[in-house]
């Protein structure tokens, strides 16, 4: 990201009431570590939930956070910021591949 984004980023931190400094950095980190985890761990947040969310923060509200940033910058600034977390959307929307059950022969 370009220097002038990043400086808007830190603006927005110091002055928007729901952002603290460091938000926006921790948000994006939350949502990329949570869309790189593997398929088994993710399905397993969904079928009995993650205790670690309470403390360390849900990756569906650091989601939310990036779309409260975006609506907050200027366009020149939101679309930088779009660009990093549209790769990270697109892990997340990327389909499993098929299961392939093993050979009963094997």
């Amino acid at each position: 990201m370009s220097a002038g984004a990043l400086a808007e980023i830190a603006r927005l931190e110091r002055t928007r009431n729901y952002l603290q400094p460091g938000d926006v950095g921790a948000a994006l980190w939350r949502w990329r570590a949570y869309v790189h985890r593997p398929e088994r761990l993710l399905w397993g947040d969904y079928e009995f939930g993650d205790v670690h969310w309470y403390c360390c923060g849900s990756p569906w509200g650091a989601r939310e956070l990036l779309d409260a940033a975006l609506r907050a910058m200027s366009p020149r600034g939101a679309r930088e910021l779009r660009a990093v977390v549209g790769r990270f959307d697109a892990v997340w929307n990327t389909p499993a591949p098929p299961y392939l059950a093993p050979a009963p022969w094997v």
